[in-house]
């Protein structure tokens, strides 16, 4: 559900955000989190992350790597980072299926 009104100060806002907790999560990189996990091959390779997906997707070391199915959400991306994804993919000989509200590739397939 979509709000078009503020609601803050409203009396169901003010009783849901006392119930908000912050918490500490820790993170990593893809790469240190590969490394750590021990993975050495990837078949697929899926993102959704709210607008994160080519930040992450810089990170995967294709040749390395070198999934058969790549898919990640990209229709929130601006130019510079839509045209960088294609270029690696089309660059490590990746077939784009399609680039629109997501990106979807295969590799070796023409």
């Amino acid at each position: 559900l979509f709000m078009q009104t503020d609601i803050t100060g409203l009396d169901y806002y003010d009783k849901m955000m006392k119930q908000v907790k912050k918490i500490e999560v820790k993170t990593s990189t893809l790469n240190t989190f590969l490394t750590k996990n021990n993975i050495k091959n990837i078949d697929f390779y899926i993102s959704d992350t709210e607008g994160y997906d080519w930040w992450i997707f810089k990170q995967l070391n294709l040749k390395k790597y070198s999934p058969k199915f790549i898919m990640m959400e990209s229709h929130s991306l601006g130019d510079e980072q839509r045209s960088f994804i294609k270029t690696k993919l089309e660059t490590n000989g990746y077939t784009i299926i399609t680039h629109s509200w997501d990106t979807i590739a295969v590799k070796g397939v023409h």
